[in-house]
């Protein structure tokens, strides 16, 4: 064998050596080129879900919001009891606070206060109950409203059972025995409520 012979079949064994190694990387380079199609995809299907997701929640957000905002509760009897007392001329003022040691006369000035104080609960209340949604779902979780309403029930409760300690003939006589009337009106009515009396599935939840 020629050394020219020995020069061609070196030549041929390294063309078939690097034809082998050219098609082994293109297999490997195959192969990897299909496991990051693979995980493309993947990445790409969650974040079309993430995406749809998103959407929805912002779409359901912007639901509340808009329902918030454009359709209030229908005029209901604690409404109309607010619209029926703002359309009154009532001047509830207690006056000014006794200059005298006069027993009566501090008596009275503090009976007054309380029922402003009543009055000023129960009408804080009625408000509140409005301006809350008819959905509870709508109530936000920093919406400070909810604690509001059940703390002036609770003032309202309070200051009416200490009204109820005060002789009735010193009600009667107080310059602001309307404005108490209206209050009682309120209480037996049942129109002061709390969270759990105004969503009654609230206490169920």
């Amino acid at each position: 064998m020629s050394a020219v012979d020995i020069v061609n079949l070196i030549s041929s064994l390294a063309s078939l050596i690097l034809s082998v190694i050219a098609i082994w990387l293109a297999l490997h380079f195959y192969d990897k080129s299909k496991d990051s199609e693979k995980q493309t995809e993947v990445n790409v299907n969650e974040i079309k879900t993430q995406t749809q997701a998103l959407t929805d929640i912002s779409t359901r957000m912007l639901d509340k919001y808009t329902d918030y905002a454009t359709k209030p509760k229908e005029a209901d009897e604690t409404f109309l009891a607010v619209v029926q007392l703002l359309s009154q001329t009532t001047v509830a003022s207690i006056g000014n606070y006794p200059t005298s040691n006069n027993t009566n006369e501090l008596r009275n000035f503090a009976v007054n206060a309380t029922i402003l104080a009543l009055f000023y609960a129960g009408f804080t209340n009625l408000t509140l109950q409005d301006l809350l949604p008819e959905n509870v779902s709508m109530i936000d979780s920093d919406n400070n409203l909810p604690n509001l309403l059940d703390a002036s029930k609770e003032d309202f409760l309070a200051l009416d059972s200490t009204l109820g300690e005060v002789d009735v003939n010193t009600l009667n006589s107080s310059s602001l025995a309307n404005v108490y009337q209206i209050a009682v009106g309120w209480k037996g009515g049942d129109l002061v409520k709390n969270m759990a009396e105004l969503y009654p599935g609230l206490a169920t939840q």
